[in-house]
């Protein structure tokens, strides 16, 4: 956990500043969007770590954890935590009626590969951009690092790439959009409404009491 709150606090220093630097003159509104409410999504996670940390209720987040022994690359850890901000009120229910899935934020590993991603969606649900960083732990360090940043209309198509990999001193720079990036969006996309069923799911249980 704590590898995950310094790694969501180097993305908000450093990470979204990349995305305002554009190729083209003209932004799209849409990825504009992205850059505020990835900072706002990332700074609540934070908020809510700390208030955990210091013992106060105001939680707001599930984490599912899957485990699973693939063939020829090992255990695999894929734990997934699910955040919300808004909740909707019905005046005569005591509870919450409803709530919006806002920051999705994944950890995972593949053999030696370890994942970081985050679903960033809009105020309505929508997918708005999505991150990733991965690399291989060859027993002393990371080697062949990469990071990955795509936004996303409402409907899922992607709208602009970032794809980045790191040199021999270990800085990120810019590299071109591979067949294999081009797979991780795609799958990036599908994901948008897979991890908003499974919220949607987890938020609709009832409880008897």
């Amino acid at each position: 956990m704590r590898k995950q709150l310094l790694i969501v606090l180097v993305l908000l220093l450093g990470f979204v500043t990349p995305m305002a630097a554009q190729k083209t003159l003209k932004v799209d509104p849409r990825v504009k969007l992205a850059k505020q409410k990835y900072t706002e999504r990332a700074s609540y996670v934070l908020v809510v770590k700390e208030y955990e940390k210091d013992g106060i209720p105001n939680l707001n987040y599930t984490t599912v954890v899957r485990k699973q022994n693939w063939a020829g690359a090992g255990q695999m850890i894929d734990s997934m935590t699910f955040y919300y901000h808004e909740e909707y009120e019905d005046d005569t229910e005591p509870y919450p009626s409803g709530y919006t899935l806002t920051i999705m934020c994944r950890t995972y590993n593949i053999g030696s590969g370890e994942y970081f991603e985050q679903y960033i969606y809009d105020d309505e649900g929508n997918p708005l951009f999505w991150y990733s960083h991965f690399g291989y732990f060859d027993g002393k360090g990371y080697i062949n690092q990469f990071e990955l940043q795509g936004c996303y209309a409402a409907n899922g198509d992607l709208l602009e790439t970032t794809c980045k990999k790191a040199e021999d001193d270990g800085e990120l720079k810019d590299c071109g959009l591979e067949e294999a990036f081009e797979m991780a969006f795609d799958s990036a996309k599908k994901n948008f409404s897979l991890f908003k069923k499974i919220f949607n799911e987890l938020y609709g249980v009832e409880y008897s009491y």
